[in-house]
């Protein structure tokens, strides 16, 4: 949820795109949600930018930075043999940061997943070019709910609240993502 105020922060044109979909949400609900009325799950379904945010920001800012897989059989990869019993350790950032696969991939740029030759790449249930839940048998279990979190977490933040950056910072990808100086921003409720 930090990493994606912290884009949307250096990013004001999907700040306002994200802005623009969920006052969208407010307004069909009469504009308050001090009734009863909450988002729904088709609200969830329907926010195509938000999901776009929420997939880059992930990309970027993943917290599930490796995986650690031990070898049942002999392995050939490449030029290579794994031997069975041997652990391997991929790095998801050496996939979700590479150029090959991405363009401009230090870029936070969630429009990326608009683009058709980029559905692929957006499968984050057991794709191989995105995998910010893990994957195969230690997929993370509560990776829809995490999604959901975001989504709401960042509606009712962007809806309610306006804020600025209070000190400089920036992204370290190494040895895993994380804001240097912590992101501090100052929030006035509108």
């Amino acid at each position: 949820m930090a990493f994606a105020v912290y884009f949307l922060t250096q990013c004001t044109k999907a700040m306002k795109q994200l802005q623009d979909e969920q006052e969208s949400f407010r307004n069909q609900k009469g504009g308050s949600f001090d009734n009863e009325e909450m988002l729904t799950w088709q609200d969830y379904k329907a926010m195509p930018f938000t999901q776009c945010v929420i997939d880059e920001t992930l990309r970027l800012g993943g917290i599930a930075i490796w995986l650690m897989r031990e070898a049942t059989n002999d392995v050939v990869y490449g030029d290579y043999v794994i031997p069975k019993g041997c652990f391997v350790v991929p790095f998801l950032s050496a996939v979700h940061l590479n150029e090959s696969i991405y363009d401009d991939p230090i870029i936070f740029n969630p429009w990326r997943w608009n683009n058709p030759d980029n559905q692929e790449k957006r499968n984050w249930r057991g794709g191989p070019f995105f995998a910010p839940f893990g994957g195969g048998g230690r997929f993370c279990p509560g990776a829809e709910l995490a999604r959901l979190q975001i989504a709401l977490f960042l509606h009712y933040f962007v809806t309610t609240y306006r804020w600025k950056q209070v000190k400089e910072d920036r992204m370290s990808f190494f040895p895993s993502a994380r804001l240097v100086n912590g992101f501090p921003i100052q929030l006035t409720r509108y």
